[in-house]
């Protein structure tokens, strides 16, 4: 879970994949999957989980 607020989201334009940043350092790789049966709920799941950078302004 992220401590702070995310920023930003990317999305993979051929494969069910995004990744999310947050203003705790911390990125969030995902394989993201919808099914047609609207009843059914979607599947996140998390592949990765980066928190090897620091803040550029101390935040």
């Amino acid at each position: 879970n992220y401590s702070k607020d995310i920023n930003h989201v990317a999305f993979h334009r051929s494969y069910p994949l995004f990744a999310s940043c947050s203003n705790d350092c911390s990125a969030y790789v995902f394989h993201g999957m919808v099914y047609s049966d609207l009843n059914e709920n979607p599947c996140i799941v998390a592949l990765e989980i980066l928190e090897g950078h620091e803040s550029a302004n101390g935040r």
